[in-house]
């Protein structure tokens, strides 16, 4: 029942010299009417009209509630609209992150450790209609990556380290993420050909080799489309010596070019044959 904004009012006292001019307005349509009878039709009258007011009243506050209760769920519709919406727009972004920075969401596999061969899962066959087509396959290839410029001193590595682990923090790379590749720089850190014996330099450039290769090879290998990542802080002794082979290639190379240029300079310092 609706709010009456008089609530259950007084019921007026029409015998009294107040309502005397509606007795005698009353009593000149019907002259017959007692004094008694008028006062009390007065007051039917007067009881009949606060039933019609409470009921319009009751009408007007249903209206204003039925109004709210559906603007209300217009609002909550509306509200729920722009909720999918937003949430649809995060979904795209974090497929489109995804997509673009796949090593950052694949998660690692703790313990298994990156291979020196991985398969090339797709080779090249004939498709029936004379046109070449990419199928799965078994072939398999090499992950060693040559790796032209890895002359940092090892103060610049620990520099570039903290300012690498930093950026995946800000990125908002996985705990998982950070863990593996702090692991996987203090490893090589830490490893006792950096402190060993090295009067060539030919170990402390193998690490720097190995870490160079290692970090790309570990991004190679989320190319291949795999549902988790190998453990990059894993040290593969094979890798490692594979290496260091090539940091006593560099060295030989390097050796042989002072060699050289020593040879020629000697001898354009000879006298001219007579």
């Amino acid at each position: 029942m609706a709010e009456i904004h008089d609530q259950n009012p007084p019921v007026p006292d029409f015998t009294t010299g107040e309502y005397s001019t509606a007795r005698a307005a009353l009593k000149a349509l019907i002259p017959d009417l007692s004094d008694e009878v008028v006062a009390t039709s007065l007051k039917t009258v007067w009881i009949q009209n606060q039933v019609v007011e409470a009921e319009k009243q009751r009408q007007e506050h249903e209206a204003r509630e039925a109004a709210a209760t559906k603007q209300a769920r217009l609002d909550k519709e509306a509200e729920e609209i722009v909720k999918a919406a937003e949430a649809e727009e995060r979904e795209a972004a974090c497929k489109e992150e995804e997509k673009k920075n796949r090593a950052k969401f694949v998660p690692v596999r703790r313990g298994i450790e990156l291979p020196n061969e991985l398969p090339l899962d797709i080779m090249l066959v004939d498709g029936g209609d004379g046109v070449p087509t990419w199928v799965r396959g078994g072939a398999k290839r090499t992950l060693t990556t040559k790796v032209p410029d890895d002359e940092l001193t090892w103060e610049q590595v620990q520099v570039v380290v903290m300012c690498f682990l930093a950026a995946l923090t800000l990125a908002g790379w996985p705990q998982d993420h950070q863990s593996m590749f702090a692991e996987f720089f203090a490893g090589i850190q830490m490893h006792p050909w950096r402190t060993s014996i090295d009067i060539d330099g030919i170990k402390s450039q193998a690490l720097l080799i190995y870490m160079e290769e290692r970090r790309r090879l570990w991004h190679q290998y989320l190319e291949l489309d795999i549902s988790d990542a190998p453990d990059l802080s894993i040290i593969n002794e094979e890798a490692l010596w594979l290496a260091k082979d090539e940091a006593y290639d560099r060295h030989r190379r390097r050796v042989d070019r002072v060699h050289q240029r020593v040879s020629n300079h000697k001898g354009s310092l000879q006298p001219w044959s007579k």
